[in-house]
């Protein structure tokens, strides 16, 4: 058993190679729709990897708000959409504010995993 991406992991779950038990999604993918996502039993698990473009904290705020306004234009895109969403990849377009609540939000989430599992750096 493990976890894997869904780009790998699809056409061998479709053949029945593999045996699929859930997506770490906050939902059912569309790919593979009878795959119950891990939060219809586990409620608020998600483990859902994300991209983001970030830039060095002094960067003036007229080139991150550019910055932004183009990503942002590019992921709404239909054909960049479409592009995403046929790799299963979800797409989700964030301003430079919500990224950066997503990062806290995430680095909170997993620092409370890391320490109630007491790992340690190597």
């Amino acid at each position: 058993m493990g976890f894997n991406n869904v780009q790998l992991l699809l056409q061998p779950v479709q053949a029945g190679q593999l045996v699929g038990l859930a997506v770490a999604e906050p939902k059912r993918m569309p790919a593979l729709p009878d795959l119950p996502a891990v939060a219809e039993t586990v409620p608020g698990f998600e483990m859902a990897p994300w991209v983001g473009i970030i830039a060095p904290a002094r960067t003036p705020k007229e080139i991150v708000q550019r910055l932004s306004q183009e990503t942002l234009a590019i992921m709404r895109d239909p054909q960049v959409v479409k592009q995403l969403t046929d790799q299963q990849v979800t797409p989700f377009p964030r301003g430079g504010d919500q990224l950066g609540e997503l990062m806290r939000k995430d680095l909170d989430k997993w620092a409370g995993v890391i320490k109630t599992a007491g790992i340690k750096g190597e």
